[in-house]
Formats: structure tokens, sequence, C-alpha cells
């Protein structure tokens, strides 16, 4: 096994074509961000600065690898040209391809509400189609092993995209592209992202994979943090339940419907008698690292769209699980952009083992975020956001 934790960085060109006068850059990919951040400066000779200039302009698409292994297909949304006393330099901003369809807004009469089961990937396409993509796929393993260089074992199977359908959902004016579609799709328990290709890519978190990567205080054989090593466990925006209510389906002859009550609650959270809507359904959830823990503190939400009990519970398994994942994370850095452990490079959706005996952790933990950075005279690390196995958690 390679004990080679530097990796070689590339921006390529729309051409194909690498830049070979970087001076710094900073990898961001948070497995919840379906854009990212890929930042550059660049310090080209004086006979070279039109042709980057040009190259680097906002609006080109360009291409990220490390080690030859492709990351990522971006495309440039900033550029900044500075002089100063150390000459000429040239800073981009690059995102993912799905930034025009997260900022752009979905056309409002696409799709009226849909009142039969429809094939999500027929409304995808249909709302994605007019921001440059034609397909999806859902091998998830593929784009991490891909980005990763190297395999990974013990993985879940990619999603069936021919079994998820929708129905019930209704595009507005000036609603996000990218929101209607996430809106769909975090109802049936996946994401939308888009793989290093800049292809569509459905998925969902995959916490039954062994672990890829062990991580420790000290040199025990494994990647060992550098600097400052954080867990943060926090009730901030946390609840020990959540109810969702929704509106009741309209009846010829009838002034209202019943409304739909259902939600979620965390086990061992004592719930004080004759509370409201005692009665209400609720699916409880096992306690965990990720859960709140303390005195009851109940969250009610209102969603007119939700038209029955399933939908409701539905949708409060999903406003419960968006914010599971900030109660409890530990962040740490390690030299390199290759894992000294595991012989690959550092990505999200991939599961680490970690050691850390001062913090009483020993436990595998899914890894959240990366943020690559180097320069040409500080070297490399990487910044590791984890947080526990079944964290982040959307309904379905």
């Amino acid at each position: 096994m390679s004990d080679k934790t530097t990796g070689r960085v590339e921006l390529r060109f729309e051409s194909g074509d690498p830049i070979t006068a970087w001076e710094s850059f900073t990898l961001r990919d948070n497995y919840t961000d379906p854009i990212g951040s890929f930042s550059f400066t660049v310090k080209p000779p004086k006979n070279k600065r039109n042709e980057y200039r040009d190259k680097l302009a906002k609006g080109q698409q360009c291409s990220i690898y490390i080690d030859a292994a492709k990351q990522a297909t971006c495309v440039i949304t900033t550029q900044e040209q500075t002089v100063d006393r150390d000459g000429y330099g040239i800073s981009v901003e690059a995102k993912g391809l799905l930034v025009t369809a997260y900022e752009g807004s979905v056309d409002p009469y696409i799709a009226e509400t849909f009142q039969t089961d429809t094939p999500v990937v027929n409304t995808l396409l249909g709302v994605l189609e007019h921001y440059g993509f034609d397909s999806i796929i859902a091998d998830a393993t593929a784009n991490v092993e891909t980005i990763s260089g190297k395999s990974l074992s013990g993985r879940d199977p990619a999603i069936l995209l021919d079994e998820l359908k929708h129905k019930d959902v209704q595009a507005g004016h000036g609603n996000p592209a990218y929101g209607f579609c996430a809106r769909i799709l975090s109802r049936l328990g996946v994401c939308l992202r888009t793989d290093c290709d800049g292809n569509l890519l459905i998925g969902a978190p995959d916490y039954s994979q062994s672990p890829a990567y062990t991580i420790s205080e000290g040199i025990t054989g494994g990647d060992q943090a550098i600097g400052r090593i954080s867990v943060r466990d926090t009730n901030d925006g946390q609840f020990s339940e959540t109810l969702v209510f929704g509106k009741g389906a309209d009846r010829r002859g009838s002034t209202s419907g019943a409304t739909p009550v259902a939600g979620v609650t965390i086990a061992g959270v004592e719930r004080p008698a004759g509370v409201p809507f005692e009665d209400s359904p609720v699916v409880t959830l096992p306690a965990g690292y990720h859960t709140y823990s303390g005195p009851w503190k109940p969250r009610y939400y209102l969603d007119k769209r939700s038209r029955d009990a399933e939908r409701a519970g539905s949708v409060a398994a999903l406003i419960h699980g968006a914010t599971a994942r900030r109660a409890f994370t530990v962040q740490c850095t390690v030299s390199g952009l290759v894992s000294r452990s595991g012989g690959r490079i550092w990505t999200p959706d991939t599961v680490a083992r970690i050691q850390f005996d001062d913090l009483a952790i020993h436990d595998p933990m899914w890894l959240l975020e990366t943020v690559k950075s180097g320069n040409r005279s500080g070297g490399q690390q990487t910044a590791l956001t984890f947080i526990p196995l079944n964290s982040l958690v959307f309904s379905g």
C-alpha cells in the first residue's frame, strides 16, 4: 500500500488541456450541497494571460482531477483578476453543473398537481432538460469509487429508478428548479446531485458499507489527525418530536375535511400527560448520538400538501432528519488529499473508523464533507466532517 498522501491536482479546461500554473486551491464537497465550491488561484506567465483569462471566464466549463481520478465537472461562476506585489493572478470559483437549476426557476406550468403516481424520472427530466440534462443515473457506488480512485466494499445496491413514483406536487412561480425536484425526491428517501461527469445522480447515504479509512489521534498505522479535533454535541435546532399537520382532502358536499396529523418521536424522551395531540400517530426513532436528549421539546409544522396521515408522517421524518445531521459532528484535519490507511482519496459518502481516545469516540462514522486545500509552499491537507451512521435520513 502506498504511503503517499499528496495528490496531483489538475484543473482542466473544457478542451481537456490542464492548468499547470495554479498557486492554490480549495475544493469543498458536502453531500447535502448539490453544487459544491471549487476555487483556484493561478499565476499564468505573461504570454499566456489572455489565454487563461478567456478559458477561465465565467460560464466556461472545467473538470477537476486528483491523481487522474475525476472529482467533478463544473462551470466557472466567478473570475477575479488581481495585480499586487506578487504579480498578476486569476482567481476563479467553480460549482457543479446543477448551479443553474439551483438558482434558476422552474416552469410554473410544467407540472400541475399530480393526481396519480408519476415516474420521477419523467418529471425530473421534464424540469431539468432546459438546464442541459438529458439522463439520470443511480449508481452512487460507481461515482464514489471513481472519485476516491479505489473500489469500496459492502456498498448498497443502486436504487431502482423505475420504482420511484410520486404524486400531488405542484410547481409555483419563482420556485427554483432544483428545489422543486429535491422536494419530490426527499419524500421518496433520496436526493439529487451530479456525478463526477456532471450527470444527474439519484442516491441516498450508504451507512452499511465497510470502513474505508482509520483515523486516530496518534500514529497507530492509520491516518493521524493533525491540529485541532472538534466534537460538537448540541440540542440546538433539535426536537424530541416533530408533528406535521396536513389539510384534509376535500369531499363533495362537505365544508371541511379532517386534519391529518402524524410525526416522529425520539425514544427515551418522556412525553408529559395531557400534551397537545398526544393521541396522534408517531413513529419512534431510536436514540443515539444524533438525536435530541433532554426534556420534552416538540416541533409543529403545517404542510397543506399533506392530505393524509401517511404523507404527514413522511414530511415529519424529512424535517426531522434534515436537521439531525447537525446534532453531533466530529471535525478533524489530515495531511494530504489521499488517505494513508485506505490508499484512496478522501470522499464524502464513505465511512471511517474513528479512534479518538481522549474524546472517548471509538465508532465508525459517515463522511459528510471534505474540504481539500493546498498551495505551492504550504503543502496539502483535508478537513473532514463526520456524523454518526444513520444521522442524515431522508423520509421515504
